[in-house]
């Protein structure tokens, strides 16, 4: 997941995974010019959340973004 750390719609996100269990790595992009790009390369938006999963891209958590 690629979120931004003062982003209410990546802590929701974020804290439904743990209650669910879900094992997630989080690339914080605040301040990293290299994670920035990633999430640029595979959205061409600046909005976190995003989550990629088996190559899959999604932006946004329950239809919101941050």
């Amino acid at each position: 997941m690629y979120s931004l750390a003062t982003c209410p719609t990546c802590a929701r996100a974020r804290k439904e995974m743990d209650e669910q269990g879900v094992e997630y790595e989080e690339r914080v992009v605040d301040g990293s010019a290299e994670r920035q790009q990633e999430v640029l390369r595979l959205t061409f938006q600046r909005t976190v959340p995003v989550f990629v999963k088996d190559g899959r891209v999604v932006i946004g958590f329950h239809g919101e973004r941050g």
